[in-house]
């Protein structure tokens, strides 16, 4: 289901169309301090046993939108558009841009978390590419005990 699908079947018509006309927050790109993101979980689950929400199977990306857009967030949060913001969601992207091995946002500007870049075969090859396992990063991670551990899993 779409999020314009699954807004009146998790909070009714009234708040579908109170929300209907913003943009979708992708509830797979999001950033924050452990204490932010704690609230944001425990928002989350609140919301899931709330009696205004009709809970059904991956419904996180309602969920976050709905707390988003009728301020229960909070102010201290900030929204990162594929435009201009630092965090690109392929999957909503009109057009993704790679300029000098970099993937740029839809203004020029670098992107510094790419979400969902496995959706388009010219970026995962670019993404192979920057961080095999010759890369300095791939590298310092693969000393972590915990990454190392996944990585093995996989």
């Amino acid at each position: 289901l779409s999020l314009h699908d699954a807004l009146p079947i998790c909070f009714g018509m009234e708040t579908y169309y109170q929300l209907k006309n913003y943009t979708i927050i992708c509830a797979g790109t999001v950033l924050g301090t452990y204490d932010g993101i704690y609230k944001l979980v425990c928002l989350m689950v609140d919301t899931l046993k709330s009696k205004e929400f009709n809970y059904f199977r991956n419904c996180d990306q309602v969920n976050l939108n709905w707390l988003f857009y009728t301020g229960k967030l909070g102010d201290n949060i900030i929204y990162s558009s594929n435009r201009t913001g630092t965090i690109m969601t392929v999957a909503i992207s009109k057009k993704v841009t790679v300029s000098k091995n970099y993937i740029v946002n839809e203004a020029g500007g670098i992107a510094a978390v790419v979400h969902q870049y496995d959706r388009m075969p010219t970026l995962v090859k670019l993404v192979e590419k920057r961080y095999s396992s010759s890369s300095w990063l791939f590298n310092k991670l693969l000393k972590h005990r915990h990454f190392r551990n996944i990585w093995q899993r996989l």
